[in-house]
């Protein structure tokens, strides 16, 4: 039997950050731990409610709910530990090592959901979910690395279900990143709206089995920010939502550079350059990346602009009118919740869908350059 127990790993952020001096789980006041097991890294309370011997299955999801999420280029966050509690809040806690697991939120937007691991549980009705951050890693679209705050190390998330025996539940840990008002600071946060046992899973990770996920997942590369002739390009490299260390970067057949931890490596472009072509490999995967390289003329040209031309109301129609120093650009992609869904004409304009409720976030995009906007959209 298989159930969809989702739980969002942003709703667990914000209830655990108002938790910040509290002792962990399966702790006293002096935080020494109830019981403790040794078996493969993991740390069992027992209580009289425990169905000894039957048990189930746990696989635990990661999401991401749309907010600022477009503005970036990656989100890398890396897990080490997680734990299930029995019980209310004076249950057993059953924790478990996942060995710095790294994921990229913006892989991860809307239903999109990798597994970050699968755990042999007991059987029982469980209240709460923890995860354990280590860090986190933000990069802008623009290539401009970001603190990405994270409100407290350890996050989890008030919610109900139950493992019956021989059962696979299904739980999803949404985590989203909002903007401090527009003060280009962001912060890690749950959405407790997202939380439930009904919530949508559209799978970004390969095979259902622990040792295909990695084994199958295709290796995916893109330029972050412009590429300019006489400048550094940077390369980000992923593989099923997690960004890929040591992936080497060749140029012309050449290795020039490494991936770092954050999946990213930084290329020098020739001062000559018309177009950057990189082939990307890490272990027997490749990918080849090419980009027209912008003069020095083209990189000091005025910025893109966008706006809304009259109001946004919801479910209706807006029009989106894109420029460049005063001039309407053409060919340039609107995308709604990271989705491209139109280009501009001629004129530099382009007509998109207002959903009929939530917030609206664009993102234009030309030669390069990228705009957001999240208009104040009016109710009917």
């Amino acid at each position: 039997m298989r159930r969809a127990v989702s739980t969002i790993l942003v709703a667990a952020l914000v209830v655990l950050a108002g938790c910040g001096g509290a002792t962990g789980p399966g702790t006293d006041a002096t935080g020494t731990t109830a019981a403790d097991a040794t078996s493969e890294g993991t740390t069992e309370v027992a209580t009289a409610s425990d169905d000894s011997g039957a048990g189930g299955t746990v696989n635990l999801y990661v999401s991401d709910e749309r907010n600022a999420i477009d503005a970036f280029a990656h989100v890398n966050v890396t897990v080490s530990k997680v734990g299930f509690q029995r019980g209310g809040e004076n249950g057993s806690w059953v924790e478990r090592d996942v060995g710095d697991a790294t994921v990229d939120l913006t892989r991860l937007k809307g239903a999109n959901a990798t597994v970050l691991d699968r755990f042999d549980v007991p059987n029982g009705t469980y209240t709460k979910v923890f995860v354990h951050v280590s860090e986190i890693n933000g990069t802008l679209t623009d290539g401009e690395r970001v603190n990405v705050k994270l409100p407290s190390e350890k996050l989890h998330v008030n919610q109900q279900f139950t493992v019956g025996n021989g059962e696979d539940v299904d739980f999803v840990f949404d985590i989203t990143v909002v903007e401090a008002g527009k003060s280009g600071k962001f912060v890690v946060k749950p959405v407790v709206s997202e939380s439930g046992t009904e919530v949508p899973i559209d799978r970004v990770d390969v095979g259902d089995d622990e040792d295909d996920r990695d084994g199958d997942a295709q290796l995916n590369a893109t330029f972050v920010g412009n590429v300019s002739a006489g400048g550094d390009a940077t390369v980000s490299v992923t593989q099923n939502g997690s960004a890929v260390e040591n992936a080497t970067v060749a140029v012309a057949g050449e290795v020039v550079a490494h991936t770092g931890a954050n999946g990213t490596a930084t290329v020098p472009v020739p001062a000559d350059a018309e177009e950057l072509e990189v082939t990307v490999r890490a272990g027997d995967r490749e990918v080849e990346l090419s980009r027209d390289a912008l003069t020095e003329a083209a990189t000091d040209a005025a910025p893109l602009s966008a706006a809304f031309v009259g109001d946004v109301t919801a479910g209706s129609d807006a029009t989106v009118e894109v420029t460049r120093d005063g001039d309407p650009v053409a060919d340039a992609s609107v995308a709604v919740g990271g989705e491209v869904v139109a280009t501009t004409d001629e004129d530099g304009r382009a007509e998109i869908s207002v959903p009929a409720s939530g917030s609206l976030n664009v993102t234009v995009r030309a030669d390069g350059d990228a705009v957001t906007l999240e208009p104040d959209v009016t109710d009917l």
